[in-house]
């Protein structure tokens, strides 16, 4: 007599692109949160670097993800973290964004940066947008003292937390979307 095999759910793979270390930190945050709930998703981090313009890290993204995807199983979601600071003009976000169309790619645009982005995680500052980098290094030290960037995720985990994140994810659309999709914003 057979028995009934007893075969794990296949995650979801999932491409996180980041544009440096602080991001591939908070992404493995994030896949630490998965974990801990049981939802079967594979947050699959790729450090995308600063490739010397926003353009070239899309086109990064793209041989990474065609890479990857003819290595194993498509990708069910794409998304890339991405600040707005080192854009030099509008036309560089519109044809960021017309690549990210091409490649599948939802974009979380971090305005102006990810420390503003870990800003918002923050109570009472969901709707903070410090104009500058400095300026939000500035504040989110004041937060969270000892923050430094490149921090390793298990130091993130010890500060933020899954309510911080939905907080965030109530004001940006598209990282909502991403939340949404890994299963974090279900409880």
């Amino acid at each position: 007599m057979k028995h009934p095999s007893l075969r794990r759910p296949q995650k979801s793979r999932i491409f996180v692109g980041c544009e440096g270390a602080s991001e591939r930190s908070y992404a493995a945050w994030l896949q630490i949160l998965c974990n801990e709930r049981n939802i079967s998703v594979h947050l699959d981090i790729h450090d995308l670097g600063q490739a010397g313009s926003p353009i070239a890290t899309f086109e990064r993204a793209g041989k990474i993800i065609s890479r990857e995807q003819k290595n194993k199983d498509k990708y069910s979601y794409k998304v890339i973290l991405i600040d707005t600071d080192w854009l030099a003009e509008i036309q560089q976000r519109t044809q960021c964004e017309e690549q990210a169309r091409r490649l599948g790619l939802i974009i979380i645009w971090q305005h102006p940066c990810h420390e503003a982005f870990l800003l918002r995680h923050f109570l009472g500052f969901e709707y903070n947008q410090p104009p500058t980098t400095a300026e939000s290094i500035s504040c989110l030290k004041q937060l969270w003292p000892g923050y430094e960037k490149n921090m390793p995720a298990h130091k993130i985990q010890q500060r933020l937390t899954i309510d911080g994140a939905r907080r965030v994810a109530n004001h940006l659309a598209q990282f909502c979307s991403f939340l949404n999709v890994i299963g974090l914003l279900k409880d």
